[in-house]
């Protein structure tokens, strides 16, 4: 159901319009009313209705005022601005705010509610649309990460040439190009025995996705089995191991804020051929193999 919320400083209006109008009949609650916009802005901040219905004309705070603020601050919110003849002057102003319905009055319970149902399959028609954009993102999403493995597979099995490597990275918003590179694989632990992580094994992965994604010199790679390939750029052989003692730092002070987590990772040289990836990776990979038999959370470098 929908949530309604009324200002109206007539408060026979006010009693008209709540009392003779069948909410809940028609799907709709009734969730709070005010005598001018001044009260009912922290009220419906608080309540966060869907639809707002005010009077233009209140003392305080007029409707377009707390309109403009609303249409700021919760731009979702549908507003009815009900209003006398004398003052339809404002209707141009309640177009550029983004009033939904602009309704003269005296008005009736029945054009009231009609105009209520409009607004609502407004309201559904945009629900819809927002729920297939998520579902586009969330299929583009697992689209660009399916390339980005594939491109990744191909850059450690050396199945393509340099040229057209990086021509596939710059078309995933990815730049391969640069002086220094070196491979790090890493892993939380996970049990599979739930179907949903624990909370705090999702928090652990969002601070860790944001630390990633705000660093230029890291390029992500989600592999199979929740193991992360990170790829680590530099212009200089000193510059990249100071990127990767960062990078494990950080990793390691995420992890330490949350108890009962583990992890593992295993780090590769540095090479300096997009070609050599593979030698960083394969080393990566050895150190990374130790997860198998190491007792503790540890990120090992493949000299150890």
């Amino acid at each position: 159901m929908l949530k309604v919320f009324l200002v109206e400083d007539e408060i026979v209006v006010r009693e008209g319009i709540k009392n003779n109008v069948n909410w809940l009949e028609n799907d709709f609650i009734f969730s709070g009313e005010s005598s001018d916009g001044e009260l009912a802005y922290p009220m419906i901040k608080e309540i966060k209705p869907d639809i707002v219905i005010t009077d233009i004309r209140m003392p305080f705070m007029d409707g377009l005022q707390l309109s403009r603020l609303l249409k700021q601050e919760m731009p979702w919110i549908k507003i009815i601005i009900l209003s006398g003849y004398e003052e339809f002057n404002y209707a141009k102003e309640a177009i550029e705010i983004g009033i939904t319905r602009y309704l003269l009055k005296p008005i009736s319970s029945t054009e009231l509610m009609k105009c209520m149902k409009e607004v609502r399959s407004i309201i559904q028609k945009e629900r819809e649309e927002k729920q297939n954009y998520e579902i586009y993102k969330k299929e583009m999403k697992e689209y660009e990460e399916d390339e980005k493995r594939n491109l990744f597979h191909d850059i450690i099995n050396k199945t393509e040439s340099p040229i057209s490597l990086l021509e596939r990275g710059k078309k995933l918003n990815v730049e391969l190009s640069s002086m220094v590179y070196l491979i790090i694989l890493f892993k939380i632990n996970t049990s599979s025995d739930t179907r949903d992580e624990p909370q705090h094994i999702v928090e652990a992965k969002e601070k860790l996705d944001t630390i990633l994604e705000e660093n230029d010199n890291i390029i992500r790679f989600n592999l199979l089995f929740d193991e992360q390939s990170l790829l680590l750029k530099a212009s200089s052989i000193e510059n990249i191991i100071n990127i990767k003692e960062n990078c494990i730092n950080q990793v390691k002070e995420i992890m330490e804020d949350y108890d009962g987590i583990s992890y593992f990772g295993g780090v590769g040289r540095p090479v300096k051929r997009l070609g050599d990836i593979s030698i960083s990776f394969h080393e990566a990979c050895s150190a990374f193999a130790y997860r198998y038999i190491w007792d503790t959370s540890e990120i090992l470098d493949y000299q150890n």
